[in-house]
């Protein structure tokens, strides 16, 4: 992981600071080290020469492998508060961003990914809908729709989007479909 200090003019960055900035960083993203690539810390003073309570801002921006930027802002008094609180920012940040990626198996970097035996049953479910099961007066855009729904719901060929809910789903679709109007 490269770590990368940048400053505007108000804020002179010498060895104490980039040695501090980079020790903040191993300690508070030290366990993502595999994951990161880079991190950059930008330092900059907001108003400038004058002072204030919340004066100082430290924009932490990490990029992780596989993953789009992520970034932070924190503003503090104190340059070491506005750096130690953005990267804690972070650290919460990756956890929940790397989570998220683990969790899912199915969800990487936020969009789905579709095996090639899963595209076979997508067309298949498509098919059957097209098919068997398209009512009287639908287009194909909803005839579409209703198959991606048996499809995400884990339907194969020869079951309804109805019997793949749970069964707490099931009750609860039964007891709605009794109060729709009759036509």
């Amino acid at each position: 992981m490269r770590v990368q200090v940048n400053s505007d003019k108000t804020i002179t960055v010498d060895s104490r600071v980039i040695s501090f900035v980079e020790s903040e960083v191993n300690r508070s993203l030290g366990r993502f080290n595999a994951r990161l690539t880079s991190v950059e810390v930008h330092l900059s003073d907001v108003n400038s020469y004058k002072r204030g309570s919340q004066d100082k801002r430290c924009i932490v921006e990490a990029r992780p492998a596989g993953f789009p930027p992520q970034a932070v802002t924190m503003a503090a008094a104190r340059v070491d508060a506005a750096v130690r609180g953005a990267l804690s920012k972070m650290r919460r940040l990756l956890d929940s961003t790397f989570g998220r990626a683990g969790r899912n198996p199915r969800v990487e970097h936020g969009e789905p990914t579709v095996s090639p035996q899963t595209k076979e049953n997508r067309s298949e479910s498509e098919s059957r809908v097209h098919a068997n099961e398209a009512p009287a007066g639908a287009n194909a855009r909803t005839v579409k729709k209703a198959a991606l729904k048996v499809f995400a719901a884990g339907a194969t060929g020869t079951e309804s989007a109805t019997e793949v809910r749970s069964p707490k789903g099931k009750a609860i679709y039964q007891a709605r479909r009794k109060s729709w109007p009759k036509r």
